[in-house]
Formats: structure tokens, C-alpha cells, sequence
């Protein structure tokens, strides 16, 4: 029942501190409502609101009976097993604080939750009622048929097993994401996915230390070898950074849109990666073997129904002399060419190249010319 429906009649003297002197006294019995919203936990803020319009909130005792009964006693065995009976609001109080305090992409994800997980997140936000809550909308969310429970009670263990797997899929949601890009980093450094983070710091740092040299791009590929580098104290604060750079904001806030950009973002990232180590193991190589200076181009065809090749060309002075001629001829063959004929001559050109050096050479499928200069 209602006590009372409101409390329009409370606004002066010492009515409200009374009321709310009750209210905090029986609160295992009583459910607190502010604008018809239950909420499980009387905030500060909630407080001093109470305190100057309590008009605005209402309370609802609840007696338990029935069917409703062994639900109730099923909760407090299945969420304390202490042999301590609990009140259906103690019971609802601390699920639906964990529950509305889950992280925004807990929150809002569909990819990350099973459908059952889904409806269980969803019935917290939306439900109006605690005893509708626990005795009703959970039950339907877990798929119990409450009419067989009535008979049947490994239908109730059955609610009992499913609600302690779904509250635990709920908060390793987050975890798991993070652990999920752990894995995804680790295959995209030849790492076993199993790797402890910590060894996946360093493992990832030992790639990419050095290759910021090779890059210009600061707000991309830099950018993400600059925060694998980065040196912290806890591995975890490490993947964090790592994961609010691809997915622009920090993993807890992300929606799926942001995980699928993170986890796209990764893949171009990693394959650049892969491509400057290959223009360093060129670079350095032939820097051993010359004093002066030279580019290194990594030049990449990519056609639809054929190998992928690819071929890192070093072109130093005495090259560079030696291609003058040919590479005049094929500018003045071009020149009264447009742009989309340049594009086209030279694409097929480079294809017909690569494939003839290296015709059985299968690479990553992106078009790309890359340079590196050396400077002394």
C-alpha cells in the first residue's frame, strides 16, 4: 500500500525531516519514488529536494505473498546465501545501483551483451516499480515462465543460475572489450593472444620504438606509436590510452559505432606500421653501404581478381642520375594527358612492374607509395 500517495501536506516546519527520518528508517520496506521514478538511493542532491518540495516524491510499502514469496526467498539465498532474510527492496536496491551505474558502453551496446544480458540491462531502466521489477519484468527478461514455476522448482533454480550468469556478463562487459583489443593488438604484433599485458607493453614498445622517424603523420601513425611507447606504471592505465586514442573517447563511453572505428582504426594502423618497419630494415641496410643520400619508396599494386604486389625500391644519387632520361620520356608522354589518365597509365604501369619482379608475391592490399629521406 500508499503511505501516503504524496506528501503535498509536508512542505512546512518539521514535517519533511520527520518524514524523511521515517523514510531512512524503514527504507527496507519502503520504496522511494521522485516524479514516479523509483530510485534505489536517496542522493544528497535527492535529499535537499526532498526536503524543499516533498510534493514532488512518494513512497509504496511492499508485503510479499505466494508464488512471489519463494521468488523473493530465491533472490536472498541466490544474491547473500547468509540464511538472512531480506526485504524485496534491500534485494532490488543494490542490483539497480550496479545496473544504472554500469559504464556508457554497457549500457548501450548491442554487440557487446547477449540478447538476455540486453533485456536484463533494459528492464532496470525503464522499470517503474520494484516489486514489478524483481517479481515480474526480471523473471520475463531471464525467460522464466513464472506460471510454470508455480509447479516446477528447478524452474526457480533455473531463474536463480541465470540471474547470477547475466549480472556477472554485465559488469565484465567493459573488461572483456579491453581484453578483446588485447588480443587483437597481440595478433597484430605475432604475439600469442594469451599474452599478459604487461608483456604485451613491451613486446608492442620493442616494434615500435624508432619508427616515429619514419612518419609525418602526427595525428595518426605517430600519434600511436608515441602513446605505445608511453611508459606508465600500470599496464591497464597503458591499453586505456591506447584505446581512447582509436576510438576517439575512453573505452567505458564508447558505443558500438566507436568500437567498430577503434577495431578498423587498429588494423590501418598495425598495417603501417608493418610498412614502415619494412622502409627502417631497407633504410638501415642501406645505409651501411653508402655515405650519401637516398629515398626509400615502397611501391604497392592492388587489382581486383589478382595477386597483390608489392616492392621497396632505394634510389640513391647514382640512381637517380640514371633514371633521368627515362623518367623525362615518360613525363613528356604524359603531359598532354589529364589527371585520370596520368593515374590510369601509371597504375597499370606499376602493376605490369611488380609483377614481373615479383610475381608470386602476395602483400597486404592497399595501393600506397611511401618515402623515406635521409638527412645528414
Amino acid at each position: 500500500m500508499d503511505i501516503p500517495r504524496n506528501l503535498s501536506k509536508c512542505h512546512s516546519g518539521m514535517l519533511p525531516i520527520l518524514y524523511l527520518a521515517v523514510l531512512m528508517a524503514n527504507q527496507q520496506e519502503l520504496a522511494i519514488y521522485e516524479s514516479r521514478i523509483y530510485t534505489p538511493y536517496l542522493s544528497e542532491e535527492q535529499i535537499e529536494r526532498f526536503l524543499k518540495r516533498p510534493d514532488e516524491f512518494t513512497v509504496q510499502r511492499f508485503r510479499i505473498t505466494g508464488l512471489n514469496q519463494s521468488i523473493h526467498e530465491l533472490y536472498s539465498s541466490t544474491l547473500y546465501n547468509d540464511g538472512k532474510q531480506r526485504s524485496i527492496l534491500a534485494l532490488a536496491k543494490p542490483i539497480a545501483k550496479m545496473v544504472l551505474k554500469l559504464p556508457s558502453y554497457t549500457q548501450t551496446t548491442q554487440v557487446g551483451l547477449s540478447s538476455r544480458a540486453q533485456a536484463v540491462r533494459n528492464v532496470f531502466k525503464l522499470s517503474k516499480s520494484p516489486i514489478t521489477l524483481m517479481l515480474e519484468e526480471l523473471p520475463k527478461a531471464l525467460a522464466i515462465d513464472l506460471d510454470k514455476a508455480r509447479n516446477d522448482e528447478n524452474e526457480l533454480k533455473k531463474l536463480s543460475k541465470r540471474l547470477m550468469d547475466t549480472l556477472r556478463e554485465l559488469q565484465y562487459c567493459l573488461p572483456n572489450l579491453k581484453d578483446q583489443f588485447r588480443e587483437m593488438l597481440a595478433q597484430a604484433f605475432s604475439q600469442d593472444k594469451g599474452i599478459e599485458l604487461v608483456d604485451l607493453r613491451v613486446a608492442v614498445a620493442g616494434r615500435c620504438r624508432g619508427l616515429e622517424e619514419y612518419t609525418i603523420d602526427r595525428d595518426g601513425l605517430k600519434a600511436f606509436i608515441q602513446r605505445a611507447l608511453k611508459s606508465t606504471d600500470e599496464p591497464e592505465q597503458w591499453l586505456d590510452e591506447l584505446l581512447s586514442f582509436l576510438g576517439q573517447k575512453p573505452a567505458g563511453k564508447w558505443g558500438d559505432a566507436e568500437r567498430d572505428a577503434a577495431e578498423y582504426r587498429l588494423v590501418e594502423l598495425t598495417r603501417k606500421l608493418a610498412e614502415l618497419e619494412r622502409l627502417r630494415l631497407h633504410y638501415q641496410d642501406h645505409a651501411t653501404k653508402t655515405a650519401g643520400d637516398f629515398d626509400v619508396y615502397l611501391l604497392r599494386s592492388v587489382k581486383k581478381g589478382a595477386p597483390d604486389y608489392d616492392e621497396v625500391v632505394v634510389i640513391d644519387e647514382r640512381r637517380h642520375n640514371a633514371i633521368k632520361t627515362i623518367k623525362a620520356k615518360m613525363l613528356a608522354t604524359l603531359i598532354d594527358a589529364d589527371e585520370e589518365l596520368k593515374m590510369a597509365a601509371l597504375a597499370e604501369l606499376v602493376d605490369e612492374v611488380l609483377a614481373e619482379s615479383r610475381e608470386s608475391t602476395k602483400t597486404m592490399p592497399v595501393t600506397k607509395a611511401a618515402r623515406v629521406k635521409r638527412v645528414n
